[in-house]
């Protein structure tokens, strides 16, 4: 009986070795499609060419779209069955995505495969090439292969090789995205207040809090501990993208955060940090329209109320790169009191920029009480 063990033993050691291919970018393993059925995926959804100008069966177009998956007892298989005895190959288009893994589903005669390249342009990536012995399956599987990182794949071209057993069958490839969380932004419309007024927090997106979350935002001061109770905070319901909430009553620099309220340890995603100051002069912002501009497009900035300085004093405009310091100063753009808007030219060269909205010129040489992000494309 110990005997047969070990015989068993051997022979599986054997058989995966015969079943190995070489994935010069990563792993593969076989799975049974029950198993990846629910997995989120994107299924080729276009025919770029193919090496049999007539297949078996259905037309190469029938491997676009999700698996119908099994063999047809009586009938002709799912997906594409290429007729020439030579070796055959068939490129397909997917929508444009970050993948870490790509699905391969096989029907009639699994085993066929022979290698995998990843198309861009004119360049070709060898991802999979089958080993000189691979096993033969009577069952539909998937070949799933596993990259080493994620990489940006929208065509593939993928090479079967007919044996004793008859041409190989595909029902269908997928790409399986690498999903990125979306990242959470809050901005502000305006980061100077005067005591009693509302900050109004805008968010990148719909807020939509998962079962167990109470999401909201929360004032703090710059040094303040992060488990200690907030100055001010708000709840947001489901579906909604903006929040209003009183400001602090006394003068200087607050820090308003997005968290989950009663999580034990608080994450921030998106903070924001705004003023409250004494003098209305300093209490004016803008919005900026659009966020993301060509090269040398008209930006329309609408102030938050008309500017209305103190007597000899005036406000300026400029975009400077992100980061650079406040004394920093590009194209420098007076702002006429009493008006509501105005156009600014956006940078010439491609960056990341903002534009910063300075405030009782010439008393103070630089004193930014607004500013916002611009992407220049």
């Amino acid at each position: 009986m110990r005997h047969c063990y070990l015989g068993t033993i051997w022979l599986l050691l054997l058989l995966a070795a015969l079943a190995r291919g070489d994935v010069l970018h990563g792993r593969w393993t076989l799975e049974d499609f029950e198993t990846v059925r629910d997995r989120p995926a994107v299924w080729a959804d276009s025919l770029i060419a193919c090496s049999d100008a007539e297949t078996s069966g259905r037309g190469a177009e029938s491997i676009l779209g999700a698996p119908e998956l099994g063999i047809a007892s009586i009938g002709v298989p799912p997906g594409w069955t290429p007729s020439s005895e030579e070796v055959s190959w068939i490129e397909l288009g997917f929508p444009r995505c970050n993948t870490h893994q790509i699905w391969i589903v096989e029907g009639l005669n699994p085993g066929a495969l022979l290698k995998v390249v990843a198309v861009s342009g004119d360049d070709e990536l060898l991802l999979y090439q089958r080993g000189r012995r691979t096993l033969r399956f009577v069952r539909p599987r998937v070949l799933w292969l596993e990259l080493a990182q994620p990489m940006p794949i929208e065509r593939l071209k993928i090479f079967m090789a007919p044996s004793a057993f008859g041409p190989g069958n595909l029902d269908a490839v997928a790409l399986v995205p690498t999903f990125v969380a979306p990242t959470e932004s809050i901005s502000l419309t305006r980061q100077s207040l005067l005591p009693g007024e509302s900050l109004h927090v805008v968010f990148n997106r719909v807020q939509q809090p998962q079962p167990g979350q109470t999401l909201g935002v929360r004032v703090l001061l710059p040094d303040q501990p992060a488990d200690a109770p907030p100055l001010q905070w708000g709840v947001l319901r489901g579906g909604e993208r903006e929040l209003r909430l009183p400001v602090p009553t006394e003068p200087g620099s607050y820090i308003v955060e997005r968290v989950d309220l009663l999580a034990e340890s608080q994450d921030p995603c998106g903070r924001q940090t705004f003023s409250v100051v004494a003098e209305p002069d300093l209490a004016l912002g803008f919005m900026l329209e659009p966020r993301v501009a060509r090269q040398g497009e008209p930006l329309r900035v609408t102030f938050s109320q008309l500017p209305t300085p103190r007597d000899g004093e005036g406000y300026w405009l400029t975009v400077c790169p992100e980061g650079a310091a406040d004394t920093q100063v590009g194209l420098r753009h007076e702002v006429t009191p009493g008006i509501a808007a105005l156009e600014i030219a956006a940078p010439s060269e491609a960056g990341i920029y903002e534009m910063r909205l300075h405030a009782r010129s010439p008393t103070s040489a630089f004193h930014v009480i607004h500013r916002l992000r611009l992407s220049v494309e």
